[in-house]
């Protein structure tokens, strides 16, 4: 495929033939000279054998360069071709892996929430209605029987106990033991529909939610013989939300 002149050996004559060769011209070369063997042909430059090979060999550079390149081309498509496929590959499996985690860990503060529910009798609790009544029996057992409880599970950052009357959530106990401890009687402003739906069936925060404690994943259940006025909740912590997902952002870095 060289667009160029051969030259070919024959004796002591050297022969040049050109692309019209295939017709049956053939050229010969004249007298030697100091730089090759000249080529007289009408309508054409005059080179020598020299100036041919010097041509031969820039053409042969050429095409050379450019298989090269074309082949460098190939090979960096290629490269971004896999790395796209890989990567869309890594963050389906990251987004999946992600989602199944999440609701993996609602449906265990659910669980867990309709679990220890039932631990409490709300009949114990009724008399339980403001600040005084903290040294009722029933209030401190109850207390005491939770805290228990979120001392056994360092994932839990607080269990709680609300009622609602009148269309207000009040605490009834909390196991805070800082000086924001909620006292009985005490109104939660930051209602929330998935609280609320606590009162009657199990349910969750679809997302982490902000109040004056804190940032939380939260899970509620109706408390045993509650009759849809009384509920627990409990509060997972948004560091310890965010430490289970981090496994998994490191992977979804390495992919």
């Amino acid at each position: 495929q060289l667009p160029c002149l051969v030259e070919f050996t024959h004796g002591h004559h050297r022969y040049f033939p050109e692309r019209q060769a295939a017709a049956g011209r053939i050229i010969r070369c004249g007298k030697p000279t100091t730089a090759g063997f000249r080529v007289d042909t009408p309508g054409l430059p005059c080179f020598t054998s020299v100036h041919l090979s010097q041509t031969i060999r820039g053409q042969y550079k050429q095409v050379m360069n450019s298989s090269l390149s074309i082949s460098l081309k190939l090979f960096i498509s290629h490269v971004f071709a896999v790395l796209l496929v890989s990567g869309s590959i890594g963050a389906f499996f990251y987004a999946s892996a992600l989602n199944s985690m999440q609701t993996g860990l609602k449906e265990r503060l659910q669980s867990s929430a309709a679990l220890i529910s039932q631990t409490v009798d709300a009949n114990t609790l009724r008399d339980v209605r403001c600040v005084n009544d903290t040294t009722c029996p029933s209030y401190i057992n109850a207390l005491g029987h939770l805290r228990t409880l979120r001392r056994m599970n360092p994932d839990i950052a607080f269990l709680y106990i609300m009622r609602q009357q009148g269309g207000r959530v009040l605490f009834v106990v909390d196991t805070d033991e800082t000086e924001k401890q909620a006292t009985p009687g005490m109104e939660y402003k930051q209602v929330t529909p998935a609280l609320m739906r606590g009162f009657t069936g199990a349910s969750v925060l679809p997302e982490i939610t902000d109040d004056e404690w804190g940032s939380f994943l939260s899970g509620y259940a109706p408390l045993k013989n509650g009759m849809g006025e009384y509920l627990l909740g409990i509060d997972m912590r948004t560091d310890q939300v965010q430490d289970k997902f981090k496994g998994l952002r490191i992977a979804r870095l390495i992919s």
